[in-house]
């Protein structure tokens, strides 16, 4: 066991903490209100769609469904519009908020549920950053979480990654306190198994968070030693964090229509070509470690602090390390998902933040290595502001919205009845249909007639060519030159 222990909370603690959320929370209500067209809409459209759903229908966590019903995810028809992939505990929180206020449109409490996850992890940094490092580290890698452009976009997105995120950290901070407990007392057990339930719902929230369960073999390690293979208490963590998932994974099986295919997500990434392989290309490294880490998440120059940070012996815990091996095992496990959706990097907020909070402290402290204090705070400030200036310079694109797609939804909600099923040619992409409140298909999988067999009765285009073409068999009720909405009929 480390010798050297900090408290994991006190009295300057509390001002820090609360000086920092104050600020995160601020920045996170940049376009609160805006209708849900920004970056990854399609995404968020389908999270938000299953929500909506419990709103209207009550919360049925073993069926949720959403507004896609055509065969793009999972290559099956899915007439009833399941939605199984991640356990819906975002949704239910989101519903079950929104059913107590209903006040607003929806799209603010998905917010609002992701917004409290990614302050409850700015907490969760801040106590791990201390009890590793001390205050310095807590303090630097609690600030890189609140303030980091691509940290603050994604912790006000309607995806349940944040709170999976969050939960996962929260279950480390609980099992550092077990770690820290008498053996078998009151306080071991009441931490052991809040560690558990969190870390279980983190799982259910988002399978890819048990990468997070590195660290918290490392925790076991701290209290058993090389023991923790004789401990029942390893088993008993480890049974209990995947069983829930595991019976998640069979219940599903029953619905294959619902469940979408993510084989590529390992692998490949999706080209105008088709999937194609990246595995351990170089496309891979250049996309994931330099796009992605250095330049959109770091801005450029915060890597610097992060090596440096990697390189750091902490104080007390080596996590901050543990964090860094379990996200490269993540990045390579997943590379397909790291390569085509920078939302798959919200899951490295975690690991960076406390690489940065380890290379910041390391940078600004008073020892042989570093002797010119004042000159290496200024070099550190410098660092900091470059890389969240050329951060922000790529992620404030993200906020942009497609007024055109709103627009458009306003015709299709004018023209048509909130039963009516529509199809558009938006390749997949749902943003319209939850815009618009309904149901359909978000792509031309079939020809006309055969989609109205199948309930279609409006068919959305933005290719006018095929809007003059099939304008000569069907109903125009609405043309402009962008997008043209017609009425299938035999």
């Amino acid at each position: 066991m480390p010798k050297k222990k900090h408290p994991i909370f006190d009295r300057k603690d509390f001002f820090w903490i609360a000086g920092i959320i104050i600020v995160a929370l601020i920045l996170r209500l940049y376009n609160f209100t805006e209708p849900v067209a920004d970056w990854h809409s399609w995404r968020q459209a389908d999270t938000a769609a299953v929500t909506r759903n419990f709103v209207r229908h009550g919360v049925d966590v073993l069926h949720p469904t959403y507004d896609d019903l055509s065969n793009v995810q999972s290559g099956m028809y899915n007439p009833k519009g399941y939605r199984f992939v991640e356990f819906p505990i975002y949704n239910a929180i989101t519903a079950f908020t929104y059913t107590l206020f209903r006040y607003g449109p929806l799209q603010w409490y998905g917010r609002g549920v992701t917004i409290f996850f990614s302050l409850a992890l700015i907490v969760s940094l801040y106590l791990i950053g201390k009890k590793s490092d001390g205050r310095s580290t807590a303090i630097a890698a609690a600030i890189t979480a609140a303030v980091m452009p691509f940290s603050i976009y994604y912790s006000r997105v309607i995806l349940p990654d944040m709170t999976a995120v969050s939960l996962a950290t929260m279950s480390i901070v609980l099992m550092l306190l077990f770690t820290e407990s008498p053996y078998r007392s009151k306080k071991a057990a009441l931490y052991f198994a809040g560690g558990i339930i969190t870390f279980a719902l983190a799982i259910l929230c988002k399978p890819t968070a048990l990468f997070f369960g590195i660290p918290i073999l490392y925790i076991f390690y701290l209290r058993y030693n090389i023991e923790l293979i004789k401990r029942p208490a390893t088993y008993i963590f480890g049974i209990s964090v995947i069983a829930p998932f595991i019976l998640w994974r069979i219940w599903i099986s029953q619905y294959p229509e619902g469940i979408p295919y993510a084989q590529w997500l390992f692998t490949s990434v999706n080209t105008a070509s088709g999937l194609q392989s990246i595995l351990l290309r170089p496309s891979f490294f250049r996309w994931v470690f330099y796009e992605r880490i250095a330049l959109l998440i770091c801005g450029g120059y915060a890597h610097c602090l992060a090596l440096l940070g990697a390189l750091k012996k902490t104080a007390t815990y080596q996590l901050p390390l543990a964090f860094g091996i379990s996200s490269l095992f993540y990045i390579f496990i997943f590379q397909g998902g790291n390569v085509q959706h920078d939302y798959y990097q919200i899951m490295l907020i975690p690991t960076i933040a406390l690489l940065i909070g380890a290379g910041w402290s390391l940078l600004v402290s008073k020892n042989d290595v570093w002797k010119y204090q004042l000159i290496n705070i200024f070099i550190g400030i410098v660092l900091v502001t470059a890389s969240w200036y050329f951060s922000w310079n790529q992620v404030k694109n993200y906020y942009s919205l497609n007024r055109g797609v709103i627009k458009t939804a306003e015709v299709i909600k004018t023209l048509t009845l909130s039963t009516d099923l529509i199809a558009t040619d938006t390749t997949g992409d749902t943003t319209l249909l939850y815009l618009s409140d309904r149901r359909g298909f978000p792509s031309l999988s079939d020809e006309p007639d055969k989609m109205f067999e199948r309930g279609i009765s409006y068919l959305v285009t933005y290719d006018m060519k095929n809007a003059t073409k099939l304008s000569q068999k069907y109903e125009t009720l609405f043309i402009n030159d962008t997008v043209a909405i017609l009425r299938l009929s035999k």
